[in-house]
């Protein structure tokens, strides 16, 4: 399944498409982070931390995921853990 991944700083968010159920929840309630009508449709520097975590984890399909100070790609294979959060249970 295809991620595409979105970064800022000490957090990432997770779009998988073949997830996403298109409610347009997402970029109805946060327009100035995500804006399906432009390339990328998710640019994090335009939205305050805390308010696009909200908006993330308001994702009714799952399809969007908020993760925690991502590791460098090296460290991703060793055993420290990582933090994501999504709103399916």
């Amino acid at each position: 399944m295809t991620t595409k991944t979105y970064s800022c700083n000490d957090f990432e968010v997770l779009w998988q498409p073949g997830v996403c159920t298109h409610s347009t929840k997402c970029w109805k309630g946060l327009r100035a982070v995500f804006d399906p009508s432009r390339k990328p449709w998710i640019i994090l520097e335009n939205g305050e931390r805390e308010t696009i975590k909200n908006q993330v984890m308001a994702c009714p399909s799952g399809a969007l995921q908020w993760v925690e100070n991502p590791s460098p790609a090296s460290t991703l294979e060793s055993d420290k853990p990582i933090h994501i959060e999504s709103s399916k249970e």
